[in-house]
């Protein structure tokens, strides 16, 4: 069986493609999208007007959907300085504050 010999013809074959597999860039694969949502990130899909939210692992979902940038899951803090505002009063202040969040389900 070594002796067997395939021909691929050019109306059916454009081409091979070939994607890594664990890349965490959106790829487009024939009809599919594919993407590997890396760990510590959420993924963000939408399809036809639902929104997906996905945990980290490798993903091929139809070019129907929009995949959008990974929401990274770790903590943020903000911190905002002098902020000024007056009081019923008319006194003028000001008031510097931290603020910290994250992203969970």
């Amino acid at each position: 069986r070594g002796d067997l010999e395939y021909r691929l013809h050019d109306e059916q074959y454009h081409g091979l493609v070939t994607i890594q597999k664990y890349s965490s860039e959106l790829q487009h694969f024939g009809p599919y999208k594919v993407i590997t949502i890396r760990e510590g990130y959420c993924g963000l899909f939408e399809n036809e007007g639902s929104i997906e939210i996905k945990d980290p692992g490798f993903y091929k979902v139809p070019s129907s959907y929009t995949v959008c940038d990974p929401i990274p899951m770790k903590v943020f803090q903000d911190m905002l300085d002098n902020i000024g505002f007056k009081t019923k009063d008319g006194i003028s202040m000001q008031v510097k504050f931290t603020l910290t969040w994250n992203v969970n389900n």
